[in-house]
Parts: C-alpha cells; sequence; structure tokens
C-alpha cells in the first residue's frame, strides 16, 4: 500500500482507545521519566495506533517512548500497528507471536531491533520507515548470534582451547527482513 493511504487510514483510526500507559519507570528526576504502553485493553481491536504524548497521573503531558515487552505479544488480532515518531525502543519479543500484524509503522528513532522481535509474524507485509534507506541500514537487526565454545585450558597457560567459533542462524526478524520497506514516511500522526 502506498504510504499516503496508509497515512490515512492511520489518521481515520485515531488514537486508540484502551491503551493503559504508564511513567516508564526509573531515572532520577521522576518529573521527566516519560510514558510506556502496559497493554491493550481490548485484545479484539486489530489497529493500534500510539499517541504521541499523553498525561500521567498527575496530569502532566508527557511522551510516549516505548511499550512493555508483553504489552502486545501474541495478540493475534493485531494487523496494523503505528509507532509515533517519539518511540525509541521496541523490546525484544515485542510483536512475537502477532502473527496477522500485516503493516508496522517504525520511527527513525530506533537503532536496534532485537532478536525474536518479529518472530511468528509472517503476515507482515509492508514496514513504513521514517528514515532513509542509508538510516534503516543502520537499525541493527539481530538475526545471527555467535557461538563459542572453549574447551580444557592449554597446559601451564590460563588460556582455554577455542573449540568452535560460528555464527548461527536466528529466524525472529525474519518476516522483518522479507517485508517491503516504505522510506521517507512522515509521521504526522
Amino acid at each position: 500500500m502506498v504510504y499516503k493511504d496508509y497515512l490515512k487510514r492511520i489518521r481515520n483510526e485515531g488514537k486508540t482507545e484502551g491503551l493503559v500507559i504508564n511513567l516508564c519507570g526509573g531515572g532520577i528526576n521522576p518529573r521527566y521519566i516519560p510514558l510506556r504502553v502496559e497493554r491493550l485493553e481490548d485484545r479484539t481491536l486489530s489497529f493500534v495506533v500510539f499517541p504521541k504524548t499523553s498525561t500521567d497521573n498527575r496530569g502532566r503531558e508527557r511522551s510516549v517512548v516505548s511499550f512493555k515487552d508483553d504489552a502486545f505479544k501474541g495478540n493475534v488480532t493485531i494487523t496494523d500497528v503505528a509507532l509515533n515518531s517519539n518511540v525509541t525502543h521496541i523490546p525484544e519479543e515485542g510483536f512475537m507471536g502477532c502473527r496477522n500484524l500485516e503493516c508496522i509503522t517504525i520511527p527513525k528513532t530506533i537503532h536496534k531491533i532485537y532478536k525474536d522481535t518479529f518472530k511468528g509474524c509472517n503476515s507482515l507485509t509492508d514496514v513504513y520507515y521514517e528514515g532513509t534507506e542509508e538510516e534503516w541500514k543502520r537499525i541493527r537487526i539481530v538475526s545471527s548470534e555467535r557461538i563459542i565454545q572453549f574447551g580444557s585450558c592449554i597446559p601451564g597457560t590460563p588460556v582455554r582451547e577455542l573449540v568452535s567459533d560460528r555464527s548461527v542462524h536466528l529466524d525472529g526478524n525474519d518476516s522483518l527482513l522479507r517485508a517491503t520497506i516504505h522510506f521517507g514516511c512522515v509521521f504526522d500522526f
């Protein structure tokens, strides 16, 4: 789908009702702690639009920058997720098991996509990326793991013998790597 048509769909959907949003936690000064999505109350919704900001329990406006690692995990009704341009972190296994997820917007603030983030998202066809192709190439998408195996100590030294050093393919982001990436999308929702 062409991004301008997808953007119309996002605008028509508007902010998703039923997102439980709380403070990210941690930090020294609670006045500056951003918010994260904890969960989706209505697990029958198919289109999720992240708000750029929300109010905390004291009525202060704060940026929504991430979501809890199990907020969407295993949700089979989600087909579309529109992450706003403030989102800086997608957790490992963030969309794991969302087998009907077809489209997602990813902001250019994302620098790493962890292993198994999109595991089981076999319906994913379109990724709308806020940045350029060069910026996309700089994102570390974890799709392999280095496995080093050591043997016994070499006599007379504290050094252990290297038995094997190999890279193993991880299939947890294969669906993302197969999807069509649309570059230069403007996230004004």
